[in-house]
């Protein structure tokens, strides 16, 4: 049942993005991730995994890091809002 509950999200989300830019933006987000992963992330490093859902979040992201000098951080945010703050 999830599984059809996410398929459906994701059609409906899909023709939104026909005329929403934020929902476009969020699909061809969904679309690189993988790509991206797989480009720049070393499988035998050691990560620390942040989830930010705001931009005060990820800001902290390297601050609460510095303890972990011996692994990476990898913060992942969902809102395209963020990031187009951040550029």
């Amino acid at each position: 049942m999830y599984s059809l509950a996410i398929y459906i999200y994701m059609f409906c989300v899909n023709v939104v993005a026909i005329f929403n830019k934020k929902a476009r933006l969020l699909m061809i987000g969904h679309s690189k991730t993988y790509r991206i992963l797989r480009e720049h992330i070393d499988p035998k490093a050691q990560y620390i995994w942040f989830h930010a859902a705001s931009l005060g979040e990820f800001e902290q992201g390297p601050l609460r890091t510095q303890q972990h000098t011996d692994v990476n951080l990898m913060v992942i945010r969902k809102k395209v809002s963020v990031f187009d703050q951040l550029h």
